[in-house]
């Protein structure tokens, strides 16, 4: 994990896993420079999860971010 850079992948937000944005984004093939923004989150709902579940997952994660 980068030194105090905070993390903003979906799963170290909900606590699952301790995954460094950076890795996310490489696995992912995301756009690096969205790394430790909240600008992760949207990437990965639009690559991964139906647009009708956006809101309530974003909803649910907005106390970590």
């Amino acid at each position: 994990m980068s030194e105090g850079k905070k993390n903003y992948n979906i799963n170290t937000l909900r606590g699952v896993l301790n995954d460094d944005d950076m890795d996310v984004c490489q696995t992912l093939g995301l756009d690096p420079s969205i790394a430790y923004t909240p600008q992760m989150v949207q990437a990965q709902l639009d690559r991964d999860v139906p647009p009708e579940k956006h809101a309530e997952i974003l909803a649910s994660l907005k106390k970590y971010m």
